[in-house]
């Protein structure tokens, strides 16, 4: 053999001697990656994680603080006790698992409390706890019902859709004894929520689980994957009504026009059972058919859409996005002027309501 190509070839199985070793230790650590995922997702799934964790460090993405349920009504919850920063804002999540502190399981007997369940909107995307429209509404509240222990649950989880939400009401929320829930209406409230459960990827080649975690722990993120996962875009925008046969099989009875419609019946129902009153706003209006089927039901409907067209109109604007009264040029969701101006308008409709009940109970004592 020539003696070049002899230090080639000894040069080339000096190389794979050492290639070989760091090749095996990558794959086992992959393997391990992988079983630690599927560890940590199962534990997940069983309720078993997520519960007491507290994240300071690094910016929170949604996938972050949210997690799967096992209510095929539900799909997914916000991760009780959890702070850190979203959007830029500080968010802290209570130990019942939504946004703003912590709530009494009971009710102080001379107490008025005010839930909310909708989705990003009342959630407070891109803006700070203390300036989300449910905060702000309990504030005004406590200033005027004198002589009442005012305080406020904001049960909203950002991609909820309407039966999503009635489900929280009824699963949650009305062991709290409410005397006011608030739903916040937005149109894709008939569409698909904004996460649904997906199958991990376990045994794919195309996804490196190592990688994953080393990228999650540089990022400051400990946190396993929730085991959900954004719906397709072309189910994301449509509502599908009358084409249920496109969407999922397991999430047709949660999506569309019929879906809403047992939805509000079933919260009108809850509130005529527990004696709570339903208010239900909506920033830009409810389109006919939805509309009439919250009137069929007897609820009670706010539109918030001609305070924004007053407020743009004053100030020589017709563009709502990139106002004021949005996050940003690029975010719709509602800036905190916005929520102050949603707290300002509900105040004086659950106002009027509570002193009416008041009113009705003084005399039926007499």
């Amino acid at each position: 053999m020539v003696p070049g190509k002899k230090v080639g070839l000894k040069i080339w199985t000096f190389r794979l001697a050492l290639l070989l070793p760091l090749a095996g230790m990558l794959a086992l650590l992959e393997i391990g990656a992988r079983v630690l995922a599927y560890q940590s997702d199962s534990e997940l799934r069983r309720g078993l994680d997520g519960v007491g964790r507290v994240v300071t460090k690094g910016e929170l993405s949604l996938q972050h603080i949210i997690r799967w349920h096992a209510n095929p009504k539900l799909i997914y919850e916000l991760i009780p006790n959890l702070s850190g920063s979203f959007r830029g804002q500080p968010l802290a999540i209570n130990e019942l698992g939504f946004r703003g502190p912590s709530v009494q399981p009971v009710k102080a007997p001379d107490g008025f409390r005010v839930v909310g369940i909708g989705d990003s909107v009342m959630f407070g995307w891109g803006v700070a706890d203390d300036e989300v429209y449910m905060a702000q509404l309990g504030a005004r509240l406590t200033q005027r019902l004198h002589g009442r222990k005012v305080d406020w649950v904001n049960a909203a989880v950002p991609g909820y859709n309407t039966v999503n939400e009635v489900e929280t009401l009824e699963r949650k929320l009305l062991q709290l004894a409410p005397d006011v829930v608030i739903v916040d209406h937005v149109r894709n409230d008939l569409y698909l929520p904004g996460f649904l459960q997906k199958r991990q990827p376990y045994f794919s080649l195309r996804q490196s689980f190592l990688a994953d975690w080393v990228r999650n722990r540089l990022g400051g993120v400990h946190l396993p994957d929730s085991g959900l996962q954004r719906p397709p875009d072309a189910f994301r925008d449509q509502n599908f009504s009358g084409r249920e046969v496109l969407i999922p099989e397991q999430y047709r009875q949660i999506t569309g026009i019929e879906a809403f419609r047992r939805a509000v019946h079933r919260l009108a129902e809850l509130a005529r059972e527990h004696g709570f009153r339903v208010i239900v706003f909506a920033h830009f209006g409810v389109e006919p058919e939805p509309r009439a089927v919250l009137r069929d039901a007897g609820l009670e409907l706010i539109n918030g859409y001609p305070s924004i067209r007053e407020y743009l109109s004053e100030r020589g604007r017709a563009d709502y996005v990139g106002s004021a009264l949005t996050v940003s040029a690029d975010d719709s969701h509602p800036s905190a002027l916005h929520h102050r101006m949603i707290a300002e308008l509900l105040v004086d409709h659950v106002v009027g309501g509570a002193k009416d009940a008041e009113s009705a109970q003084v005399l039926q004592g007499g």
